[in-house]
């Protein structure tokens, strides 16, 4: 066993911190995936129905890219936001901007501009602070201008909440694997109710460089969900200048309810695949055909193995514990 590795799998606690820091300034992409291939599996697996589409990806050497928003999981890449942080701080940084363009810089004081800046909502608050202080005859500018400090803020958290959660997950496009094959549950879930099959990549070979293993990550199972609020804070203030690979992290985090699956994902990020769709994967090592698969379509799959040069095995219960067997057939 790789030393790096065990039950609680802490290695990848080191792999996110190196990835984790809102300045790209601050991260280490090459370490992080350096420390990643020291732990990756030698192989991993992938449960599939026994469909038109499973088969044309065995065949072709691909797997299905798709969209968490799909998945039998609904906090699947899920993140959290927490607003009223972010909100203070990107309006409470656009005050001076702000007095500078409305002009209402004739009620307030320096020391009032800072008090705003300090609150939990900036511009209400320094809306607040003109309404106390303004003399009768205000202007009609001045009375938009206060009108608007005061819905500013409320509307600026609406519209991130609207649209944060559907942004993310349309970026995003998964494909789960696991490092087991004997899963009683996941041959029920994912293996048509043991009458799929299940396919075995070898990773011990490809070059790290190669794209397929590259964008292999560990599932980190938590209780709490990815807080994002850092990074949406430094994109805000700083378009250009935050760390825009956060997206993978969340995409990686789940429930500890899912720890039995003993997940990997391939992920894209950012639009790198725009659409879910079959991408080029390693070639299939092992086929592992379900203990409830029909005699003819078992005799199909061996047939397509064999040309393929994939080696099978058949699953069967043990006779004596709650245990999958597999027995090689081709």
């Amino acid at each position: 066993m790789n030393p790096e590795m065990n039950d609680e799998r802490p290695w990848t606690d080191e792999f996110i911190d190196l990835i984790s820091d809102d300045q790209p300034a601050n991260i280490n992409i090459e370490k992080a995936f350096a420390l990643k291939n020291r732990n990756l599996p030698k192989r991993l697996f992938k449960f599939r129905r026994d469909s038109k589409e499973a088969r044309d990806n065995l065949i072709n050497n691909t797997v299905w890219l798709s969209s968490p928003e799909t998945f039998n999981d609904p906090y699947d890449c899920s993140l959290t936001v927490q607003f009223d942080h972010v909100v203070t701080t990107v309006l409470g940084n656009s005050l001076d901007d702000f007095v500078a363009k409305y002009g209402p810089q004739k009620f307030v004081s320096e020391l009032d501009l800072e008090v705003a800046k300090r609150a939990k909502d900036p511009h209400l608050a320094l809306a607040d602070l003109i309404i106390t202080k303004v003399e009768p005859g205000t202007t009609q500018q001045d009375a938009q201008a206060m009108r608007f400090l005061r819905s500013l803020a409320p509307d600026y958290k609406q519209k991130m909440a609207n649209e944060i959660g559907q942004r993310h997950k349309k970026g995003l496009k998964v494909c789960s694997f696991t490092e087991v094959n004997d899963s009683i549950i996941m041959w029920s879930h994912y293996g048509d109710e043991h009458r799929g099959f299940c396919v075995e990549y070898d990773l011990a070979f490809p070059a790290p460089e190669n794209l397929s293993r590259r964008l292999l990550f560990p599932v980190i199972y938590s209780s709490q969900l990815f807080d994002a609020t850092k990074y949406f804070t430094r994109a805000a203030l700083n378009p250009t200048g935050f760390n825009n690979i956060f997206p993978l992290i969340a995409a990686i985090y789940k429930s500890p309810e899912w720890k039995y699956e003993k997940e990997w994902r391939l992920v894209s990020i950012g639009g790198l695949v725009k659409d879910s769709s079959n991408w080029n994967m390693l070639p299939a090592k092992r086929l592992f055909l379900g203990s409830h698969m029909p005699p003819t379509k078992r005799d199909e799959l061996v047939k397509i193995a064999r040309t393929k040069k994939i080696e099978v095995f058949q699953m069967r219960l043990a006779n004596d514990s709650f245990t999958l067997i597999s027995d090689q057939i081709a």
